[in-house]
Formats: structure tokens, C-alpha cells, sequence
């Protein structure tokens, strides 16, 4: 075995042995493993727990769209593999680490080739009710509507950004100060491994960008041009914005905290349970397909680098199509 591949595997297989996995169970995640450490060779990329962490999705379907077509795996085969992958993922997430790794984002690989459910994404009148919701007071206890003012612009942004400009879970969460351009009405993205880019804001989203910023008081407001949080995490018991006395710092709002967010205001808005953000962003890749926007752009204006990243929703909308001729 390569020296940089065990470093990386024998931990994790010695927690299984600890687990008391049997000897047979363990020889198939070390062979389920090299196998994919292998492809990362051919790829040319390091074996490091750096670059492992740093997979974006797309490489991910390129790996698991191979197993399917060239290597012509059976879906109960890839089933396996992308579960191993998930559990190795899971043993080097940090203990109470807020980011997830990219094969918590792809779903098992049987459905690559088939469309999105009706439910992987949202229409445009809920997403309309959403934002509504997002700016009432309805459904809440008199404690949240206390203090839910001061959230509102915050919290409306962000499922703007999702929806609006397909921004990841990742990529908005990990928005500094350094990438807000107020003036300019522009957000710069630059989440893992994925090339920088630039995307310009409505009108009304780049005042929206302003006005929460200002919202935040000043004590604990973010700095201008700095790599303070750009979304910062509120605390409910001194009815404020949070400051990270460790870092000198605003408290960034986790990943955790936005789903949290998001499926609290979709269940007052009477949408379906677990509404996530990738439902959000499915949205937006679905309606600039439907507009007639190229595949390569969408691929620019979402960071993706892969041919194969918009296969699933190209067969989304030619499902739909088939269903209404």
C-alpha cells in the first residue's frame, strides 16, 4: 500500500476493527477505499487529508459516473462504495466541526441517471411564501417576535442568495467581508477547490446586503474589507449578534445554524418538511435551463467544472416535457 493511502485508510480501518466490524467487513472498506485513492492518482491529485476534504461534488460524480459507465459497476455495487465513502468522511469531520464533506451532498448514485423528485427542488410560489414568511411575525412565540426584526434582512438574504444565484450551502456560509463589494453590488465566491468568480447583485439584494449589514451594531458588526463573517450567528439570550471573544472576531453563522434556519421558516410557511438549501439552488439551475441559458454557462456562473455536473437536471426537464406533450 502507498505510504500517503495508509496514513490515510489504517486509522480509520482501526476504528472499525475497535467497532468490532468483522475481518471480512474491514477488507472491504480497505479495497472500496484504495480503489478510490487510485482514481484520485489517475486524476492526478495529491493523497493528502487536505485534498480529500477539498473533493468538490462534481469530481465526486465524475468518480461514481465512471464506476457506472466505464467500469459498468451495478448500482448495488456503487451503493456500497458511496456508503464507505460517507463513513470515512464522517471519522476525519472534526469533532463539533459545522462543514460537511461533498459526499454528504450527493445522493446515492442510483439516481444520476434519473431526474430530480418533485420535491428536490421549490416552485416559485413557495419560494415567494417563504420570503414572506421570512418577514412575518406570524407563527412565532412573543419572544422570537421580539427579536426577529433584527434577523429578517439577514435571514431573507440568504435564501435569495441561494435561490437568485445558486450559491451552495458552503459558499454562503463561508462568505467574509472581503467578498462584498457594497458599491459594486458584488459577491465574490471562492468556497474549496472551485475557481473564483464574481456574480453582481440585483438592486435590490445588494441593498438588502447593505442594510443587514447594518442592522448588526456596531460593537460586533463585521469589519469592511476584512475576513470577518459576512453572516453572523444571533444570540437569542442577549437578543444580539454574537462575538467570538477567541477570535476577536463576529461569530460566523454555521451551516448548521442556516438549515436550521431555513427549515424552521418553511415549516411557518406550510411547505414541506426538510426544505433544504440545495432544494433552493436546485431551483435556480432548473429555471436558467428552462430560460434557455447554455450549459457552460450555468457551469461558469455555478463553479462547476465537470461536463457532467447538470446531467440530473437535464433529465429533469425532459421529464417534465414528456409528461406535458
Amino acid at each position: 500500500m502507498d505510504n500517503k493511502m495508509d496514513a490515510l485508510i489504517e486509522p480509520f480501518l482501526l476504528s472499525l476493527e475497535m467497532k468490532g466490524r468483522t475481518a471480512g467487513t474491514v477488507r472491504r472498506y480497505r479495497y472500496d477505499l484504495l480503489d478510490f485513492f487510485h482514481w484520485m492518482q489517475a486524476e492526478e491529485k495529491e493523497i493528502s487529508l487536505q485534498e480529500w476534504k477539498e473533493l468538490t461534488p462534481e469530481e465526486l460524480h465524475e468518480f461514481f459516473t465512471e464506476l457506472g459507465g466505464k467500469r459498468n459497476y451495478s448500482t448495488r455495487t456503487i451503493r456500497r462504495i458511496h456508503s464507505v465513502l460517507q463513513q470515512f468522511a464522517f471519522y476525519y469531520q472534526p469533532q463539533g466541526g459545522t462543514s460537511s464533506h461533498a459526499i454528504h451532498t450527493i445522493d446515492k448514485p442510483d439516481l444520476f441517471v434519473t431526474p430530480l423528485k418533485e420535491n428536490d427542488w421549490v416552485r416559485k410560489e413557495e419560494f415567494e411564501s417563504l420570503c414572506e414568511t421570512i418577514q412575518s411575525l406570524d407563527g412565532l412565540t412573543e419572544r422570537q417576535r421580539e427579536v426577529r426584526p433584527k434577523l429578517m434582512k439577514r435571514n431573507l438574504l440568504v435564501v435569495r442568495l441561494f435561490y437568485n444565484y445558486g450559491l451552495s450551502l458552503q459558499e454562503v456560509a463561508s462568505l467574509s467581508m472581503i467578498d462584498l463589494q457594497f458599491a459594486k453590488r458584488t459577491v465574490t465566491v471562492a468556497e474549496g477547490k472551485r475557481e473564483q468568480r464574481t456574480l453582481s447583485l440585483a438592486e435590490a439584494d445588494g441593498r438588502l446586503a447593505f442594510d443587514y449589514w447594518q442592522t448588526i451594531p456596531k460593537p460586533v458588526r463585521p469589519r469592511l474589507h476584512s475576513q470577518d463573517a459576512f453572516f453572523v450567528a444571533f444570540d437569542f439570550q442577549r437578543k444580539t449578534y454574537r462575538w467570538s471573544y477567541e477570535g476577536d472576531e463576529p461569530k460566523q453563522w454555521t451551516e448548521i445554524g442556516i438549515q436550521k434556519m431555513l427549515r424552521q421558516d418553511a415549516s411557518r410557511a406550510g411547505l414541506r418538511k426538510k426544505v433544504c438549501a440545495q432544494h433552493l439552488r436546485n431551483s435556480f439551475i432548473l429555471s436558467q435551463l428552462a430560460n434557455g441559458t447554455s450549459e457552460e454557462t450555468i457551469r461558469r456562473m455555478l463553479g462547476f467544472t465537470s461536463p457532467l455536473s447538470l446531467r440530473r437536471y437535464v433529465k429533469t426537464l425532459e421529464t417534465l416535457h414528456d409528461r406535458k406533450s
